[in-house]
């Protein structure tokens, strides 16, 4: 738990761990060639891989949770950025539904 929640970005789970950054997915990510097209089932192909990260905050606390989630992601922004075939990195975040997103496109 991270000031009342639970944070998790893949496996990576925040609170009593510490947090070791992006370095555990760098192996298993893969990116298609330009033009290149894959296809999951007949009549579904894609030509973008985008990996998400979600948790969410809580409200309370003067949002803390949503802070330490912003700065957990700070922390390793640019290693995100860094990994090979990567584009752009999103956050998100939903006031309504306390959601923490980051998508790697």
């Amino acid at each position: 738990m991270l000031l009342g929640v639970d944070v998790c970005f893949g496996s990576i789970i925040l609170g009593g761990k510490a947090f070791t950054g992006p370095s555990l997915i760098h192996s298993h990510r893969k990116s298609l060639a330009l033009g290149e097209t894959k296809s999951i089932i007949d009549g579904v192909e894609f030509d973008t891989i985008v990996r998400e990260w979600s948790c969410k905050w809580s409200p309370g606390g003067s949002k803390a949770s949503l802070l330490a989630c912003q700065m957990a992601l700070e922390a390793v922004f640019d290693d995100l950025n860094d990994i090979e075939g990567v584009q752009n990195v999103e956050r998100l975040i939903c006031d309504e539904t306390f959601e923490f997103k980051v998508r790697q496109i």
